[in-house]
């Protein structure tokens, strides 16, 4: 067994292994976080012919330039942007 420091919360715990580096309760949190952010980018499935369809229709130069068409604009690429993994 190995006395490790916990990354996360700072507390003394003990390890089965050297390159563990967190304590349990912090390894679990950590780990529903990151399926919890996986879940929610799983749910996006937006075709790249869809996505442009969409930017055309909110698209500013439609709506007089408006403030919530910027808006929607500029998410939507930046959606298309991580969707593409760029």
């Amino acid at each position: 067994m190995y006395q490790k420091i916990c990354l996360n919360c700072g507390c003394d715990f003990l390890a089965s292994h050297d390159w563990k580096t967190y304590c349990i309760p912090c390894f679990i949190k950590i780990q529903k976080a990151k399926e919890s952010q996986n879940q929610t980018h799983q749910s996006i499935c937006i075709d790249d012919e869809m996505m442009l369809r969409l930017i055309r229709l909110c698209h500013p130069d439609k709506h007089k330039n408006s403030e919530a068409s910027n808006k929607a604009t500029v998410f939507l690429l930046s959606l298309r942007k991580e969707l593409k993994g760029e």
